[in-house]
């Protein structure tokens, strides 16, 4: 062979090999039987199909057989190629099943919530499996859950599925649902029931994990018409350690009226004066978009001098549910604070230092103020 020829023919071989690692890849993007431990928070156990102690680590490969088990505080985020992801919640267990590009989720004991943003292909199938139901999962986003009578549940947030009862393995029934739906399965009656829900009816743990996902609360609002405003209070209610009677009982929510959202409510002069953190000159606001910020700098030399403050010039918005305050040295880009009421009083959540500050030293902020049951969301109201 003479040079010229090899000169024309290197390039060619060397486009072939391209051509070849992209389709590579683009087959191992679509391939939906390719899992991942994506990552993980708290405790987590991984076995293998006997039952050997595997270590969870990060990005890891799953495969036939494996079985993931989360501790009570833990979750666990497994990726399925690219864009489709199944969180499994906490003291939960879910085993792998793959046969080709199929693939079962094996939802053993507890919950997850799967979220699958990128449809399958045609020869691609995804199921995810309970003991009385199967769901065909295609491209949707949801939660399984059981109810108090051990009935398997599904609420679905974006697209549709078919779910399938099983009795003792035997398929019995099945029924497609659509956003804002949820399906439990009578196994005792072999029946399924199909429920419109809101989003008072939704388990805490689902309503988080939709809020901490701006995109998903996103797809989630437009698909169902929940209220994105009403999820978000929810979030930050059930943060706080309450019950959804809790919420409905006191007043924290309401679920009657179309904007479902009541909180408490004060009037925008009341932001007006000085507000203190931990019992400290903080902000003054003057009630006109301006104020003046205490800041209290370090003095090496003499470091318990407690009257160390450098007085700065700040400027203030103001929304329905927050405030925020700007200084060109220490916080150029802004601290939000929350508003919340606390026995009855305005209080600001300084989101930067996480600590709450008090207009006028009213009272002392109790060292337990994160949980307390005296902390409301609350909202301005403009005259």
């Amino acid at each position: 062979m003479n040079k010229r020829k090899l000169l024309i023919l290197i390039p060619a071989l060397l486009g072939l090999v391209a051509v070849l690692f992209a389709c590579i890849f683009i087959a191992s993007r679509r391939n939906a039987s390719t899992m991942r431990l994506l990552r993980f928070d708290g405790q987590v156990t991984l076995t293998n199909a006997s039952g050997k102690q595997l270590e969870p680590v990060a990005d890891r490969r799953l495969t036939n057989g494996n079985i993931l088990n989360t501790e009570t505080e833990s979750q666990a985020w497994v990726l399925l190629d690219e864009d489709r992801v199944v969180t499994l919640m906490e003291e939960s267990t879910a085993s792998f099943i793959q046969r080709g590009k199929h693939l079962t989720l094996n939802l053993e004991s507890g919950r997850l919530f799967f979220d699958i943003d990128r449809a399958l292909e045609d020869d691609e199938f995804l199921d995810i499996q309970t003991s009385t139901m199967v769901i065909g999962v295609r491209g949707t986003s949801g939660y399984v859950d059981s109810d108090e009578n051990g009935n398997s549940v599904i609420y679905l947030t974006t697209g549709k599925v078919e779910v399938t009862g099983l009795e003792e393995g035997e398929e019995f029934d099945s029924d497609k649902i659509k956003p804002a739906q949820k399906l439990t399965v009578d196994a005792k009656s072999s029946t399924l029931i199909v429920e419109d829900v809101t989003e008072f009816d939704l388990p805490s743990e689902m309503v988080i994990t939709i809020v901490s996902d701006d995109d998903l609360l996103e797809k989630v609002v437009d698909e169902t018409d929940w209220d994105e405003d009403t999820l978000v209070l929810l979030d930050d209610l059930y943060r706080q350690g309450y019950t959804i009677d809790e919420i409905l009982e006191q007043g924290l929510a309401s679920a009657e009226d179309d904007n479902l959202v009541a909180d408490y409510t004060f009037d925008i002069e009341e932001l007006t004066g000085t507000w203190f953190g931990d019992g400290e000159n903080f902000i003054s606001l003057y009630g006109d978009g301006t104020g003046l910020l205490m800041y209290r700098a370090y003095n090496p030399v003499h470091p318990d001098d407690n009257n160390n403050f450098i007085p700065f010039s700040l400027t203030y918005e103001v929304s329905e549910n927050s405030l925020i305050f700007k200084d060109p040295v220490n916080f150029p880009d802004g601290v939000e604070c929350r508003y919340f009421m606390m026995d009855g009083t305005l209080v600001l959540y300084d989101s930067y230092h996480d600590r709450l500050l008090v207009k006028d030293n009213r009272f002392t902020i109790p060292e337990d103020w994160h949980t307390s049951v005296e902390l409301h969301p609350a909202t301005l109201a403009y005259n």
